[in-house]
C-alpha cells in the first residue's frame, strides 16, 4: 500500500505549515482509499455512538437506533447523490461522468432530507415518537458533520474565495481542481509573491468550529428543552445560519436552474427562518400550557 502525499498546506498569518499531508492510500493499481472517505466513515461511527449515548441518557431503547441506523445511512447516501444530480442536470451534457457515482458529488441537504424522510416512515411503521427521536439524533448528526468537514481539508475541496484574513489558507495549485481557481486568486498570488499557490477561505474550518459550538450548546440545553422537537429545530436553525454564511464565500456550488442563486444558500435561509418561527410559536405555546 502506497501513501499518496500532496504539497504543503499553510496558514501564513498563523505561522502554520503542514507538509507531507496524505490525500489517499493507494491500495492497488485500480483502487485507492481517500482520507476524506475514511473521515466520512468515522463521522458516521461517531454520530452513532453519540446517538446511543443520548438514548441512554433519556432512557430510550438504544437497540431501536441500531435498526434505524442502517436504512437512514443507506437512503441518506442515495438522497445525497440524487440531489446532486438533480441540480447538475444542466451540466451532464458537457460532463457525462457526473452520472457515475464514482466521479460525481454528493449534497448534504439531499442526505438530510432523505434521512429525515426515512426516520419519518420508520417511526410511523414502528409507532415510535418522531420528534423525540429527531431530538435524540441531532447531537450525533452535528458531531459527525463537524468531523466529516475535515475531509475537505485533506482533499482540498469546497474552499472559499480569495482572502487575506487571519485564517487564510494557502494551497498548491497542483492539488486543486483547476476549475476552482479564480483569476483573483492567481492575481493575488502573483502580486504577493507566492506563485504556485492560492490563498483562500478555509470553509471547512469555519463550519467545523461553528458546528462544535452549536453542538456544545445543544448538549447543555438538551435537559432544558420545552417540547419534543425543539432540539432538532435548534440544530436546523443553527446549521442553516452557518451554511447560509459560508455558502456565500464558496467558489463553486450547485445553482438553482437558470439562476446564479446557490441551492444550499437558498435552502439554508428558508430553513433557518422557518425553524426560528416554529421555535417561537412552539415555545410560546409550551410556556402558556405550563402556566395554565
Amino acid at each position: 500500500m502506497n501513501i499518496l502525499l500532496t504539497q504543503a498546506i499553510s496558514f501564513p498569518h498563523l505561522g502554520i505549515t503542514i507538509k507531507g499531508l496524505p490525500a489517499s492510500f493507494q491500495l492497488s493499481d485500480s483502487a485507492s482509499l481517500s482520507i476524506s472517505g475514511i473521515l466520512v466513515g468515522l463521522a458516521i461511527i461517531l454520530a452513532y455512538f453519540i446517538i446511543r449515548w443520548q438514548a441512554d441518557v433519556t432512557n430510550q431503547d438504544r437497540e431501536m437506533y441500531i435498526g434505524l441506523a442502517v436504512p437512514v445511512v443507506f437512503f441518506s447516501v442515495v438522497g445525497a447523490r440524487i440531489f446532486y444530480i438533480l441540480f447538475s442536470i444542466d451540466k451532464v451534457g458537457d460532463r457525462p461522468e457526473l452520472m457515475s457515482i464514482l466521479n460525481g458529488g454528493m449534497s448534504w441537504y439531499g442526505a438530510l432530507f432523505a434521512g429525515a424522510l426515512t426516520v419519518f416512515i420508520y417511526t410511523k411503521v414502528k409507532k415510535l415518537p418522531l420528534y423525540k427521536i429527531f431530538d435524540t439524533v441531532s447531537a450525533g448528526i452535528l458531531a459527525g458533520q463537524a468531523l466529516g468537514k475535515w475531509g475537505d481539508f485533506f482533499s482540498r475541496r469546497n474552499f472559499g474565495r480569495y482572502t487575506d484574513n487571519l485564517f487564510a489558507m494557502r494551497l498548491s495549485v497542483e492539488d486543486v481542481e483547476q476549475k476552482n481557481i479564480t483569476s483573483l486568486m492567481l492575481a493575488a498570488a502573483e502580486k504577493k509573491g507566492y506563485t504556485g499557490y492560492i490563498q483562500v477561505h478555509p470553509l471547512f474550518l469555519y463550519e467545523s468550529v461553528a458546528e462544535i459550538f452549536l453542538l456544545i450548546f445543544i448538549l447543555f440545553y438538551f435537559r432544558h428543552k420545552k417540547f419534543n422537537g425543539e432540539i432538532f429545530l435548534i440544530y436546523l436553525t443553527g446549521y442553516g445560519l452557518i451554511r447560509f454564511l459560508t455558502e456565500g464565500l464558496r467558489v463553486t456550488s450547485l445553482k438553482i436552474w437558470g439562476t446564479s442563486v446557490a441551492v444550499s444558500q437558498a435552502i439554508s435561509l428558508v430553513m433557518a427562518v422557518t425553524c426560528i418561527s416554529l421555535l417561537i410559536v412552539k415555545r410560546t405555546d409550551a410556556e402558556a400550557k405550563s402556566k395554565g
